[in-house]
């Protein structure tokens, strides 16, 4: 990533938009930024920070700061940031938060923040979150890394000296790509797991088979105890043993007790035979007392039932007498239900005629305004298209003038290049020597050349762009002319239609809505004429229905509609009510009858059942039942005994096969998990006896041997070869986890001590010298971390003049790598040093900036 340029607008102490022209630097690949504190030094790291990772340099400087608040709140805050990476140029806006006042009362409202990256394909990504997500996927690194890495802001540049290596692996496993041995530890960690988990699953079932085993000897109960308390499988075969001869044992049992329930059986059946014989007879005599008294019953009912029966043909007389008065008020009766239904039919004819006088005259009231509307309509139109050829012939005029201005400037400058042709060709001139274009061979007043620099590319320019509004100037008179007859057409049909519709209407704009009047009108005139049609039809319908009518009338004698209805109803009702009463009569006799009937059958049959159990005593009921509980209270005994032997037995059985089963997949599987928990210890430092070293930080501490070697490439000549940069090796115990932790040696004492021991000054060598290695073996190593810029902010305040040089001479050299370098510092010596220098001017109205690249 190499800066191109950096804009700033009401960010941090700047009111103005600022801008850095990084690319202007051209060759020279280091600057100097100076200034008093507070002028917005630091600001251009947060800048590039914050464009970069939505996120400022230093930890006290929250995005919510960065508005500037010496701008108002109608000046935009934005930062936009173009670099280049892998030779392709990016380009970020970020806008961030801030609060303003509200437009209309009191109050403020918080503008949330934007930002787009503009790729190098034209695409264009938007969204804060995902603008952030492809920064970090497309540089390789975060905030906090870039920051470790390429930004030593003032604070901050000592974090990955002294940081330890929990945060040191982090750092490294984006860097380096280490993800993938971090991946390889977990998967063998997780499938050791996973066996592991199978391992017990298969021990815990084994367990719980044992614990299901249902036994009284003492030897298998023993042993079941054990494997319980201990989870220990010695002498499982015995146990298996015990219980398959246990099993041979219940067998037995089994035998005995089903001949013991075999011989119950028979004697219940005999008991059960004699205690029904018992009972059917009992019954029967209790259906024979009740059948008794039924009969008793129902000859009392059929006897008043008789009575009733006797006088039902005077009642039948009756009933014929009022079919024959229905039958003589029935011919009136619907002809006044016909004429009932016709009075209505002509109520409700009438209505509608009268709905459709009420659409036409509503129709009629809407083919005018329509028309008049539709008047209007062209007018707005034609009004509306004299305003665009207006606005076109004011454009063409405009034009005119440029295309006048174009010529005037083509010819003027072909001329004077045609002369400074001619002033060419006199350069070349030599008397006695003949002249390319007239052939004379004196030359007494050769052309002189006033403007060399006018060329025939620009010349050609001119003339495209007189070719261009000449072409343009063409179209728009095509354009005005169309306009115009648009326009003229219009007028000629307001003028028809409103002798049409004899109306005239001022020429005036009418604001209208667009509507197809005319096609509402033909509509409208369409709907009317079938309206008219429609009410001439049911007025047709209405003078047949009043003919009907009369006709009725006169055929009725009582002109009374309703007391006829009322006097037929009333007959029938009444012939229907005792219709009824006389076949209830009839059907409750015979029901009677039959029912009597049905008893004396039922009275004779139970009659000569009873003479079949007349050797049954049915004194002997009560022992018979006690015999049948007693020998049933034995069976369930039996049956309970033996389905305890039948369930001990069959659990016993399964949990035997379960077993055997099981004890083979727990031999197979226990081999297999010790495989892996040896390999996923290994591989994730946990190996007892060993260093705790996981893999990763293990491939890690080989890059960062790498970044140390050439670390101390600049350490050392920083320091005059007092102090390099060693990876620390704990032996001291094994539990340990340092494998990226750091310490220096210091060759004046020839002892390692820890590198927070460090002065201010040796601790910022310390730090640039790492940050530098860690630089080139990203270069070397990865080819898509690629940061070709480093930014360091103070830190050179701590060095002594040897030291300065020394350090000075580490950066001038890096800079010759194509490595952008920019440096912050108060010291003079480095402003003589460094010709780029950009120097922030602090002011009461805000901060600026003086470039000089």
């Amino acid at each position: 990533m190499r800066p191109l340029r950096l804009v700033m607008q009401a960010f941090g102490p700047f009111k103005d938009k600022i801008e850095i022209p990084f690319e202007n630097l051209g060759l020279s690949n280091i600057y100097l930024i100076s200034g008093v504190t507070g002028s917005g030094k630091t600001t251009i790291f947060d800048a590039i920070c914050y464009a970069l990772f939505n996120t400022s340099s230093g930890q006290n400087r929250g995005t919510s700061t960065l508005k500037s608040h010496f701008s108002d709140d109608k000046t935009e805050s934005f930062v936009e940031f173009s670099f280049l990476f892998n030779n392709e140029k990016y380009t970020i806006i970020r806008y961030p938060s801030f609060e303003r006042k509200k437009s209309r009362g009191e109050g403020v409202i918080l503008e949330q923040p934007k930002a787009q990256i503009h790729l190098p394909n034209r695409k264009i990504i938007e969204k804060v979150k995902e603008v952030d997500e492809y920064i970090i996927e497309l540089l390789g690194i975060n905030s906090s890394q870039f920051t470790q890495i390429a930004l030593l802001a003032q604070g901050e540049f000592l974090k990955l000296l002294n940081t330890d290596t929990q945060n040191r692996a982090e750092i490294f496993r984006n860097i380096f790509k280490t993800w993938d041995f971090a991946r390889f530890s977990d998967k063998l960690k997780n499938k050791m797991i996973e066996f592991k988990n199978e391992h017990a699953n298969l021990q815990n079932s084994i367990i719980q088979y044992i614990n299901d085993t249902i036994t009284k000897d003492e030897t298998l109960l023993s042993l079941k105890e054990n494997y319980i308390k201990n989870h220990c499988f010695n002498n499982l075969d015995d146990f298996c043993a015990l219980l398959e001869n246990q099993n041979k044992l219940d067998n037995q049992a089994l035998l005995i007790l089903k001949k013991e329930t075999e011989n119950l059986e028979k004697e219940i059946k005999i008991n059960q035979e004699e205690f029904l014989k018992i009972q059917n007879k009992l019954t029967l005599e209790t259906q024979l007392n009740s059948t008794k008294e039924k009969i008793k019953i129902s000859k009392e009912e059929f006897l008043q039932i008789e009575k009733e029966y006797k006088n039902i043909n005077s009642k039948k007389t009756q009933l014929e007498n009022l079919a024959i008065e229905i039958n003589k008020t029935k011919n009136d009766y619907q002809k006044a239900l016909d004429l009932k239904e016709l009075l209505k039919s002509e109520e409700i004819i009438k209505k509608e005629i009268q709905k459709q006088d009420d659409i036409l005259n509503e129709l009629n009231s809407n083919l005018n305004n329509n028309k008049i509307n539709h008047l209007k309509s062209l007018i707005n139109k034609a009004i509306e298209k004299e305003f665009e050829l207006k606005k076109a012939q004011e454009e063409f005029l405009n034009l005119q003038k440029e295309v006048i201005l174009a010529k005037e400037n083509y010819d003027t400058n072909y001329n004077e290049y045609l002369k400074i042709q001619a002033g060419i060709l006199a350069k070349n001139l030599k008397e006695n020597s003949p002249c390319p274009v007239c052939g004379s061979k004196t030359h007494p007043n050769p052309a002189q050349n006033k403007n060399e620099n006018l060329t025939k590319e620009f010349i050609d320019l001119l003339k495209e762009s007189y070719d261009k509004l000449n072409l343009k100037l063409i179209d728009l008179t095509s354009t005005c002319s169309s306009l115009n007859e648009q326009f003229l057409n219009f007028k000629k049909e307001i003028k028809a239609y409103e002798k049409n519709i004899n109306l005239k209407l001022n020429y005036e704009k009418y604001e209208i809505e667009n509507t197809n009047f005319e096609q509402e009108i033909k509509k409208t005139e369409q709907l009317i004429e079938n309206k008219a049609k429609e009410k001439t039809e049911k007025e047709k319908e209405l003078s047949s229905l009043e003919a009907k009518l009369n006709t009725i009338k006169k055929d009725i004698k009582n002109t009374n509609i309703d007391e006829i209805l009322e006097k037929h109803q009333t007959l029938e009702k009444t012939y229907k009510t005792l219709d009824n009463e006389i076949k209830q009569i009839e059907n409750s006799y015979n029901q009677t009858n039959l029912e009597l009937n049905k008893l004396n059958g039922n009275l004779e049959l139970l009659e000569n059942q009873l003479k079949t159990y007349k050797d049954v005593d049915s004194n002997k009921l009560d022992d018979i039942t006690k015999n049948i509980s007693d020998f049933k209270e034995k069976a369930q005994q039996i049956n309970q005994n033996s389905q305890k032997i039948i369930t001990q037995k069959s659990i016993n059985e399964n949990t035997l096969n379960s077993i055997k089963i099981k004890k083979i997949e727990f031999e197979k599987i226990e081999k297999t998990y010790l495989n892996y928990k040896i390999l996923s210890d290994c591989a994730n430092g946990n190996l007892s006896g060993k260093a705790k070293i996981p893999f990763e930080q293990y491939i890690q501490g080989y890059y960062f041997d790498m970044v140390l070697f050439e670390a101390n490439k600049r350490l050392k000549v920083m320091t005059n070869n007092q102090f390099q940069l060693l990876r620390k090796k704990d032996v001291s115990t094994l539990q340990s986890k340092t494998a990226l932790d750091l310490e220096v040696m210091d060759f004046h004492t020839f002892k390692k001590r820890s590198t927070k021991t460090l002065s201010g000054g040796e601790s910022f060598k310390a730090a640039l010298s790492l940050a530098l290695g860690l630089s080139d073996c990203i270069s070397n190593f990865s080819g898509s971390i690629n940061i070709d810029a480093m930014f360091i902010d103070e830190g050179f305040g701590s060095l002594d003049s040897e030291s300065l040089e020394l350090a000075m001479d580490v950066i001038f050299n890096l800079s010759t790598n194509n490595k952008l370098i920019g440096i912050i510092s108060h010291i003079d010596e480095l402003k003589s040093k460094i010709q780029n220098q950009i120097t922030a001017i602090k002011t009461q109205q805000g901060s600026n900036l003086e470039i000089n690249f």
